[in-house]
């Protein structure tokens, strides 16, 4: 019984990891065409973009579990982050798409 029940949990937190995996990627998935819609991407950057966004994504989980740390301590760690993935997408994007952002100059003034 106790081996049942133990297989049974195994199976439930298998499932439980695909679909969080699958949701994650769906939302890559979204977000990455919203950005290709906007800024007109290649199939290339809509690769690297796509994978970058995944990335982020599965960051963004670990930041809300971090006990112990003050939320500016945890604001900050998430900054750095998203200062490496900000510049990630600048050396993917043309100069022509960079333009499409509003406020370019408010964010790379931000992640100085």
């Amino acid at each position: 019984m106790k081996k049942e029940i133990a297989a049974l949990f195994t199976t439930i937190e298998k499932k439980a990891t695909a679909f969080k995996t699958m949701q994650t990627e769906k939302m890559a998935d979204k977000i990455t065409q919203k950005m290709a819609k906007k800024f007109d991407l290649t199939d290339e950057q809509k690769t690297k973009v796509y994978q970058i966004n995944l990335d982020m994504l599965n960051e963004k989980g670990p930041f809300k579990k971090e006990k112990g740390k003050s939320p500016k301590e945890v604001h900050n760690t998430m900054r750095e982050s998203m200062k490496g993935e900000w510049f990630e997408f600048k050396n993917i994007l043309t100069e022509d798409q960079l333009k499409k952002i509003k406020h370019i100059d408010k964010i790379d003034n931000k992640f100085k």
